[in-house]
């Protein structure tokens, strides 16, 4: 995944842990389809018997990339795609979308208004996924990648539980 990350607070996102691959699911652009996805994630973290508080992290993330390509990244007639992969260090997620120019950016958090029901999104990624994320261009295709890597819990024995290939993973 060789592109362009996003300009992040405090400076540049780091690069993606690995080339970003195709999606593994498709999702129509809608909050259904968001919730769908993170639904789906739940059930794959599970069969991968990922620890609680990391699958919830993921989860969060995910909902938060997936409507951030709902409602930044729809393009009319084409789905968001997620995929979800485990590294030795964390789980990688993508959530992948149709539009190129509407590139996420995270901004310095302002004095949050309490009664607003946007706006923080990024900034629980970037906190979650302690400021590992990134954007890229999709090659070959129209639109962008979002990663994001949900680091592993530190106790955890490297590679597992995140690097047994042989656990089922979502469909491709």
């Amino acid at each position: 995944m060789s592109g362009v990350a996003v300009e992040a607070k405090g400076g540049g996102a780091p690069p993606p842990p690995q080339p970003y691959t195709d999606p593994q699911e498709l999702w129509p652009p809608t909050a259904l389809g968001v919730r769908r996805a993170r639904h789906s994630l739940m059930r794959t973290l599970a069969a991968w018997r990922a620890e609680r508080d990391v699958a919830e992290a993921a989860c969060l993330v995910l909902a938060e990339l997936a409507a951030n390509a709902q409602r930044h990244g729809h393009v009319p007639g084409k789905q968001f795609g997620v995929s979800a992969h485990r590294l030795a260090d964390g789980l990688l997620l993508e959530v992948h979308d149709a539009a190129g120019g509407s590139l996420p950016v995270l901004l310095d958090a302002p004095t949050p208004d309490l009664a607003a029901e946007r706006g923080r999104g990024l900034l629980l990624v970037d906190a979650v996924t302690h400021g590992r994320w990134g954007v890229a261009p999709r090659a070959g295709a129209p639109g962008k990648v979002v990663w994001a890597l949900v680091p592993a819990p530190a106790s955890a024995p490297a590679p597992a539980p995140w690097g047994d290939s042989a656990v089922p993973g979502p469909a491709r």
